[in-house]
């Protein structure tokens, strides 16, 4: 008779060669849920001004003038954006992200929309609604979005990544 502790959190028996099978199913039934993303995420609050482009990466309503917006989590593949706009699938964005002195010029795309508990079918916010404030002004944003970053180079991706993990080496610290 052997003990199997590898891949479970329990120790298995194993009788007999027959019992092969219940082994794997026991091992599978305990490993944890795949991964979802591609990247880690890490939640942070970055005030930003963005470019708002359509579809064909033309500037919104001939405005040439930035818009504000909250990054609310950061990961090497896009943010999630916080804006009182709203915006549509697909749409593209330009900013500068600075991060601890590391500047980076970056293009996405709306990949997502995120409604707040607080806004109805219309995208209208409600008396209470659940609308994301600004941390470092009085502005509420109202609209949140997932953003993929599009045409990011390999360097400045895992300039990106290597911040992250500073900054959760950090916060584990803490």
């Amino acid at each position: 008779m052997a003990i199997l502790t590898a891949f479970t959190k329990k120790a298995l028996r194993i009788d007999k060669k027959r019992d092969a099978a219940k082994l794997l199913q026991k091992i599978h039934e305990n490993e944890a849920p795949p991964q979802r993303r591609n990247f880690f995420r890490l939640d942070c609050h970055i005030p930003i001004q963005f470019n708002w482009l359509d579809k064909d990466f033309q500037s919104r309503q001939g405005c040439s003038e930035p818009y504000d917006g909250l990054i609310c989590n950061l990961s090497g593949g896009g943010v999630r954006l916080t804006t009182e706009f709203e915006m549509e699938e697909k749409d593209c964005i330009t900013f500068y992200l600075n991060l601890d002195g590391d500047e980076f010029f970056l293009s996405g795309e709306v990949q997502q929309e995120y409604r707040s508990a607080g806004r109805d079918s219309d995208g209208d916010s409600g008396a209470n609604s659940n609308a994301y404030p600004d941390a470092h002004s009085d502005t509420v944003h109202s609209f949140q979005y997932g953003i993929m970053f599009v045409g990011i180079s390999i360097v400045d991706q895992d300039r990106i990544i290597r911040y992250l993990f500073q900054q959760q080496k950090l916060r584990v610290r803490l």
